[in-house]
């Protein structure tokens, strides 16, 4: 369960999926802010709104094979409301209590889905060297070739199934994933590259995630990329989805705030991965981040935390963990 993961610091092995969330982490969940409920004529003795003020907007998600990562543009933003709070006391105008509750904290579920596409190679043990050549030649292609491409970002497995790359795109919809196989090569060559990487892997799936950002912890601003991405993997029962998904939002994302974890990305897996899997990414910018004592028991004691893991427990049937390094030499930026 993430909570055990995260709480206790612990890192187990073998997971392979999920980085449908931190490539661009700190790029484009920044730009996604979450749409505001349709402006409401404010009544005549109600305080104007101040010019430019706006409310607080969430943050911000990864990586992927052959292509990479393209940033939704931002929508626009409609103009805020005045707060409940701002209201002058009694002049509110009867029955807008609750409009203007709902207007000062819209719904985080209407927060606008964001697709990702992972490639999950696994590597013969033999052959790691010259998949990683072969890696850098696609990645010089697509830089050299002058046309629109994707790109992608790297991640090698360090803890969990080693010799395992996850290669993480972005999407737009479902029909972006033609681009995870866009040749930036000539046909004669393209394939030649098919056939010699082909030779250097074992397996290779393709899977595609929703990141749920209203069940995630955004930073609020631009973070650097990390040098590592723990990756927890949840298997939900059957028939507990919704439960599932009180609890993170209820119980685990509190929790994991009053514990001051900077970062928490959640993404549902559609695709590619056993039914009702979730994972997790949580950036670390370096080993020492897993030592020392649990978070969540110096926020909420030992007996608090334990009752909250065990929570979390019953709802899922099997949960892993691993440890990916971000692999900057094996990875390109978006040419669109």
């Amino acid at each position: 369960m993430i909570v055990e993961r995260i709480g206790s610091r612990r890192v187990l092995g073998s997971s392979l999926t999920g980085l449908a969330i931190v490539l661009s982490s700190s790029v484009v969940l920044a730009q996604q802010p979450a749409p505001q409920p349709a402006p409401q004529p404010a009544p005549q003795d109600q305080p104007q709104q101040v010019p430019g003020q706006q409310s607080a907007q969430p943050g911000q998600q990864s990586a992927q094979p052959g292509p990479q990562s393209a940033q939704p543009e931002q929508p626009a933003q409609p103009a805020q409301q005045p707060r409940a709070a701002e209201q002058q006391p009694g002049r509110v105008a009867p029955g807008q209590e609750d409009v203007q509750i709902a207007r000062a904290e819209p719904p985080a579920a209407q927060a606008q889905a964001m697709l990702t596409g992972v490639r999950v190679i696994q590597v013969k043990h033999d052959r790691v060297g010259e998949f990683e050549g072969l890696i850098k030649e696609l990645r010089d292609a697509i830089m050299e070739s002058g046309q629109q491409q994707p790109g992608f970002a790297a991640w090698s497995v360090e803890l969990g199934n080693v010799n395992t790359y996850h290669l993480v795109m972005e999407l737009d919809s479902f029909a972006s994933l033609a681009q995870m196989d866009q040749a930036p090569m000539e046909p004669v060559e393209w394939a030649n590259w098919l056939n010699r990487i082909g030779d250097t892997i074992d397996s290779h799936t393709v899977i595609v995630g929703r990141m749920r950002p209203e069940l995630s912890i955004i930073p609020g601003q631009e973070q650097p990329a990390p040098e590592l991405l723990m990756l927890i993997r949840d298997t939900v029962m059957a028939g507990k989805t919704r439960e599932y998904e009180t609890f993170i939002r209820d119980e685990l994302i509190p929790a994991l705030k009053q514990a001051n974890i900077g970062a928490v990305y959640t993404t549902e897996l559609m695709f590619g991965a056993e039914g009702r899997t979730w994972v997790f990414a949580v950036p670390l910018q370096g080993w020492q981040e897993l030592d020392g004592p649990s978070p969540l028991v110096e926020a909420l004691g030992q007996e608090q935390a334990e009752e909250l893991m065990l929570r979390g427990d019953a709802l899922v049937d099997s949960s892993e963990t691993q440890m990916l390094r971000f692999r900057e030499d094996l990875s390109v930026q978006p040419t669109l």
